[in-house]
């Protein structure tokens, strides 16, 4: 990423903290669409903002040909309709990527979703973590039989827990509260 891009996505950053927006939505994405919206390139300045008419697809793709994001710097390259997860998180320290599905929106993280996500990010160099996010467990139990195997499920209503679908990796015994 260029100086230049980084300079615009920190204003446009800072422009959402001062309109008030709530501080999950004060990060590179939402800067990056802010960014879009105005078709401020980073060859442009603030004074040459415009108020283009555009909608998600070309957002995706304008921000693809404009402002690498991190994905890019960690080997991943996604195609303009490739089937995204609906998060992806970066843990810095461990290297990690967390590829989030919620099952209200595309179903759990089943074999096929597996596979699909294990292709789509084959050129990462970060580590890949699959998880599928429920509200309850009552509506995790209905999937229990789709989960993929090397997957996480992660649950609303227990947010400080995961649930391995593993095997040995996490294999052991809890240390007595």
């Amino acid at each position: 990423m260029t100086g230049r891009q980084r300079k615009h996505i920190d204003q446009a950053r800072q422009i959402l903290v001062s309109l008030g927006l709530p501080r999950a939505q004060q990060n590179e994405r939402s800067a990056v669409c802010l960014l879009a919206l105005l078709n401020l390139t980073p060859v442009r300045t603030w004074g040459q903002a415009e108020n283009p008419l555009i909608g998600i697809t070309p957002i995706m793709e304008w921000v693809r040909l404009h402002y690498q994001s991190v994905l890019a710097d960690l080997g991943v390259t996604v195609a303009l309709h490739g089937k995204m997860p609906d998060v992806v998180l970066y843990d810095t320290r461990r290297n990690w990527l967390f590829l989030v599905e919620s099952v209200t929106s595309h179903g759990p993280v089943d074999g096929k979703r597996h596979a699909e996500l294990a292709q789509l990010f084959a050129g990462a160099k970060a580590g890949l973590i699959y998880v599928t996010a429920f509200s309850t467990r009552t509506l995790m139990a209905r999937y229990l039989g789709d989960i993929a195997w090397e997957t996480e499920v992660w649950v609303a209503e227990a947010p400080s827990h995961l649930i391995h679908f593993d095997g040995e990796r996490f294999l052991g015994p809890y240390e007595a509260p």
